[in-house]
């Protein structure tokens, strides 16, 4: 389960900000044409695959919100609970490297999904801004 669980969600989420710098690219070339007619189905393209990127990014969230909102919370109990063992151990002069390595696992599975949905956010306001000072408002 972790091997596939963990991935695919910040994956699915690069897709997404990749797709949105596609996005940003295809309006800088917006107005290189003259003609009015180009440039409208141009914009039409541009808005048509938004819409499926915020679609796409709609399906990512319905899908992973539970097993994550899950996963945060299971590891705000965790996360107290063992690095009490850590020091615990660590007080009776052992060292226990399962503990070490279960900190860092959790830390970094409960930090991707974070990371990765900033990362997406911030993508969406450029592509935002980028249409603000075009001079168009979707």
């Amino acid at each position: 389960m972790y091997v596939t669980f963990v991935p695919l969600g910040p994956f699915l989420m690069l897709h997404a900000c990749g797709q949105l710098e596609i996005v940003k690219k295809r309006i800088d070339n917006l107005f290189t044409d003259l003609n009015d007619e180009v440039i409208t189905e141009k914009l039409k393209e541009i808005i048509i695959h938004l819409q499926q990127i915020y679609s796409f990014v709609d399906l990512i969230r319905d899908i992973f919100k539970i097993a994550y909102e899950l996963t945060l919370k299971f590891m705000v109990v965790m996360l107290p609970v063992t690095v009490y063992e850590v020091k615990e151990t660590m007080h009776q002069g052992e060292i226990s490297l399962e503990f070490f390595s279960f900190v860092f696992g959790t830390t970094l599975f409960s930090s991707t999904p974070c990371y990765y949905s900033q990362l997406l956010m911030d993508k969406v306001r450029s592509s935002w801004l980028i249409f603000h000072f075009a001079g168009l408002n979707p």
